[in-house]
């Protein structure tokens, strides 16, 4: 993540893509943090699963998915696009606390 938070906008704006994509940056940082704890929230999801305990699993999906409700409906309205790349970062983050948590609790 950090070396695609390194490359800058004109790379997708002038030779990528094109002009459209102009605020593309934004939206990568916006997500940058929740693609590294999605990463790591599937391997506490997979370990729950493996060892039987999908509840916590499925239970952790359930934090994200209202996480991202609330989240959503303050910040999409308005940061529009941005709104809703930092959406689903706090949902993801949401989710790997909420697993973290129960991971320490069961050990």
């Amino acid at each position: 993540m950090g070396i695609i938070l390194c490359v800058p906008e004109w790379f997708y704006t002038e030779w990528l893509f094109n002009k459209e994509f102009a605020g593309i940056r934004q939206v990568i940082m916006g997500l940058s943090v929740g693609i590294v704890t999605l990463g790591c929230n599937s391997v506490l999801s997979h370990y729950f699963i493996g060892s039987g305990r999908i509840r916590w699993s499925a239970a952790s999906s359930a934090v994200g998915l209202v996480t991202l409700l609330i989240a959503g409906s303050i910040l999409i309205p308005a940061y529009g696009v941005v709104g809703s790349a930092v959406t689903s970062s706090v949902a993801f983050t949401a989710m790997l606390l909420f697993s973290c948590l129960v991971f320490k609790r069961t050990q």
